[in-house]
């Protein structure tokens, strides 16, 4: 299933349901969630905000980032997803209670190759936030990130809604 998603990404811009795609995306990792020990809380507001972009480039930015806190919980946790909307944009935010990022890490995680596990097994490329990062502006929205070090991270994404985005495409 995850082969099918990156298979997709000639896919043209349309409108997609926020909610139901990131719970696709959580379907897909479900095993792994389980399997691990970590307990999953979801907190979706506005089910039915959609955004207008690349349905496929959403899905990568929503499994990248889950996986990211799936691998910083080796023996399990708390991880949240919420949406949430404001006035301009929907709110997006994954929390995990991790392993965290050190301080001196955060200003370069989203550089490309920059790599801050600490797991031998789960050793990335350092390219998952930098892709991330990449695949945010294409949906000219931004993404900030909050991390203490043993404590846990929070990745929160602010997208425009749906009328402001029309707005900056034409």
């Amino acid at each position: 299933r995850v082969l099918k998603i990156s298979r997709n990404t000639e896919q043209s811009e349309t409108t997609f349901n926020i909610t139901a795609t990131i719970s696709d995306i959580l379907s897909l990792l479900d095993y792994e969630i389980k399997s691990k020990g970590i307990n999953l809380t979801k907190n979706f507001s506005n089910t039915k905000e959609c955004i207008f972009g690349n349905e496929t480039d959403f899905k990568m930015i929503i499994l990248n980032l889950v996986q990211n806190a799936i691998n910083a919980m080796p023996n399990g946790g708390e991880l949240e997803i919420k949406t949430n909307t404001n006035k301009d944009d929907i709110l997006i935010s994954i929390k995990d209670n991790g392993c965290g990022i050190p301080e001196k890490d955060i200003q370069h995680i989203f550089e490309p190759f920059y790599s801050t596990s600490n797991f031998p097994e789960k050793k990335g490329t350092g390219l998952g936030l930098a892709i991330v990062k990449d695949l945010i502006l294409k949906l000219n929205a931004v993404i900030d990130v909050n991390s203490k070090e043993n404590q846990g991270s929070t990745f929160q994404i602010a997208i425009p809604r749906q009328k402001h985005q029309k707005k900056l495409v034409k």
